[in-house]
């Protein structure tokens, strides 16, 4: 027996074959309340006399709209110039290393030119610095 709820111009090929209906089934996931799209939920057994209307009616209407989980959320995008802004970074980094390698004499301290109205000082060693060149 078929039941349509639309009613299609024309028919629709492989709607209700038994591979559509076993893929379906294999695909069931009995809901649960910890998620967010299954909250509230209402379990109400095909005996039951009296269905929880009320309650259901408040929920749709009045329910608490709970916030997005960090799986739905739309993450920024990256700028378009990333990649560009990230190879700059890297070769400015690499030639104040290889500068100061060149300028530095054994224990001497080396900071970004960035960083030196900041606090952070790095202590890099000779041995060090001869290691990032190679």
């Amino acid at each position: 027996m078929s039941v349509f709820l639309f009613s299609f111009p024309h028919p629709i090929p492989n709607l209700e074959t038994p591979n559509s209906l076993d893929a379906l089934v294999q695909r069931f996931k009995e809901p649960s309340s910890m998620v967010r799209w299954d909250a509230p939920l209402f379990t109400i057994p095909w005996n039951d006399p009296i269905p929880p209307l009320e309650r259901i009616s408040d929920a749709v209407t009045t329910g608490i709209v709970k916030p997005p989980n960090v799986g739905t959320q739309i993450t920024p995008k990256a700028p378009t110039d990333a990649l560009c802004t990230l190879e700059h970074t890297t070769n400015a980094l690499a030639s104040a290393l290889m500068t100061a390698q060149l300028l530095a004499r054994l224990g001497d301290l080396s900071s970004s030119p960035s960083m030196r109205s900041s606090l952070v000082r790095i202590l890099v060693s000779m041995r060090v610095l001869s290691s990032v060149s190679d």
